[in-house]
């Protein structure tokens, strides 16, 4: 009877003590997104909204704070240059005027090639010259020098004398003749070309003195205007080539030189230049 009351009990305390809870689940994490850029955590989502559907392959990310509208295109703008000087061209030789050129045989060995030079371009010239004459015989009335300025009226006289005087002892003995040969010419424009100084030939000052005495009349130095011209034989009168190369140069100085804006149509620039190369 006493067992059975033990057994009794012991089912009675059994049935009466509450089983132990289950363990509790620890909390689901929240899902989380792949970043899109570095953050320093504002970019969470707050506590309660879902999460956002993932983006697309290709969507561009949200810009940061950082980032700066590009700036709006500007028109491209050119560097300063130094500015080039141009050469300016000269202005044509006055057509449908008068050349007269006279001398020795040196007006020869130049003017027949400056003839055809001036030509070419509308001007006329008269060439007159004779081998073996000196600078009295044209200051004189024995060349007609006066009768040609005369009947030509020219805009322009072009001399050419001195060659044969080149190793006369006593040169200034012509400076008397060359003011009368300026004389004769006037108010016209006019140019007296030096010959060039062979070495053939000693020169003893003639050339010094035109230059002295030729007044209004421009003088030329030819070995300043075309060097080294290659003579003749003769060693006193330039090969056929060296002429024409004279009489390009000699037009060229032309149109360096001539005022075309002075009180004639030849009217010559004070001073003088060599003209540029061509």
């Amino acid at each position: 009877m006493r067992s059975t009351f033990a057994v009794l009990t012991s089912l009675a305390l059994g049935c009466s003590t509450p089983s132990s809870p289950p363990p509790a689940r620890s909390p689901a994490p929240p899902p989380t997104t792949e970043a899109t850029a570095d953050t320093d955590g504002s970019d969470a989502l707050p506590d309660g909204e879902p999460p956002q559907a993932d983006q697309g392959e290709g969507d561009a990310p949200l810009p940061s704070a950082s980032t700066k509208p590009a700036d709006a295109p500007t028109d491209p703008v050119d560097a300063p240059t130094d500015p080039v000087d141009t050469p300016t061209k000269p202005a044509p030789l006055p057509a449908g005027t008068t050349v007269l050129h006279v001398g020795s045989s040196t007006a020869g060995a130049l003017g027949i090639d400056l003839k055809r030079e001036l030509e070419e371009r509308g001007v006329r010239c008269v060439l007159r010259f004779k081998e073996s004459t000196f600078i009295p015989q044209w200051a004189g009335e024995e060349m007609g020098l006066r009768k040609l300025l005369a009947n030509y009226n020219p805009d322009l006289v072009i001399i050419s004398l001195g060659g044969n005087e080149v190793t006369m002892p006593n040169p200034g003995a012509r400076a008397s003749a060359i003011r009368r040969i300026v004389q004769m010419v006037g108010d016209r424009p006019c140019l007296w070309i030096g010959t060039p100084k062979w070495e053939a030939r000693p020169h003893t000052g003639i050339l010094d003195v035109i230059r002295e005495n030729s007044g209004s009349c421009h003088y030329i130095d030819t070995d300043a205007l075309v060097p080294n011209l290659e003579p003749l034989p003769d060693g006193i009168h330039p090969t056929f080539n060296e002429r024409r190369r004279w009489a390009r140069a000699m037009i060229r100085w032309l149109e360096h030189n001539r005022d075309p804006d002075g009180p004639l149509p030849w009217s010559i620039k004070e001073p003088q230049e060599l003209p540029p190369e061509p």
